[in-house]
């Protein structure tokens, strides 16, 4: 299957990342965090392009505006893919209430603002896969008295494990908040326009896929 030359359209800006194998790539991938092999990735890009983070800093900034309730945010990259889609999220909200921090992967928290009591915390990273950086950053984020209401990625799978568990679900009720992601599976079976290629990602989201994605893979037929 050509993805080089693949042909996704749907108007959310997707087509910047499907364009190119190094984001989106139908190939064999063993996934350990699900026990399985995928037969496709999409993948954070690196390196990033200026339009790719317009389209991550856009439709981040309407994710973070709608889980916000009219609050500032105080938006936190975490090092280091995380700091790009951040800062291109804070521009697109912009205001001078904004702020906008970083957090070492490791927890490092020297960077880190002390937001009012007004602000709602917002963590961004690339990916969010077995939680493993999202707990360390959400302890050393609290232990400063820094609380993390919402986590934002890159893309979310839409996919259960082998023991049929979603683990995003799992991350959330380990880190003590919701996550949200910038595209999702349902976007790129929205878009794909090859038959080949939305014939195996329907297919794999009807046997794999969370109850959501399924309910509206069998709603959009």
């Amino acid at each position: 299957m050509d993805t080089a030359s693949a042909r996704v359209m749907d108007g959310t800006g997707i087509e910047a990342f499907t364009s190119t194998d190094t984001c989106y790539e139908f190939l064999t991938a063993y996934l350990p965090y699900l026990g399985r092999t995928s037969p496709y990735v999409f993948r954070f890009p690196c390196p990033v392009t200026a339009r790719q983070l317009e389209i991550i800093g856009g439709r981040g900034a309407a994710v973070v505006a709608a889980a916000g309730d009219g609050r500032p945010p105080h938006l936190v990259g975490v090092a280091s893919r995380g700091i790009p889609p951040a800062t291109a999220i804070a521009r697109h909200l912009g205001g001078d209430d904004v702020l906008l921090s970083t957090v070492g992967g490791d927890g490092s928290v020297e960077h880190v603002a002390r937001p009012g009591p007004g602000h709602f915390t917002v963590v961004v990273d690339n990916s969010v896969v077995t939680g493993a950086t999202a707990e360390t950053t959400t302890r050393a984020l609290s232990r400063i008295g820094v609380r993390p209401r919402l986590w934002v990625r890159f893309f979310d799978r839409e996919e259960l494990d082998t023991d049929g568990v979603d683990p995003t679900r799992a991350v959330e009720a380990r880190i003590g908040c919701p996550i949200s992601s910038v595209f999702a599976l349902r976007d790129l079976l929205r878009a794909e326009r090859r038959p080949a290629e939305r014939a195996v990602l329907a297919g794999y989201a009807a046997a794999h896929g969370t109850a959501s994605v399924r309910a509206w893979l069998e709603a959009a037929g």
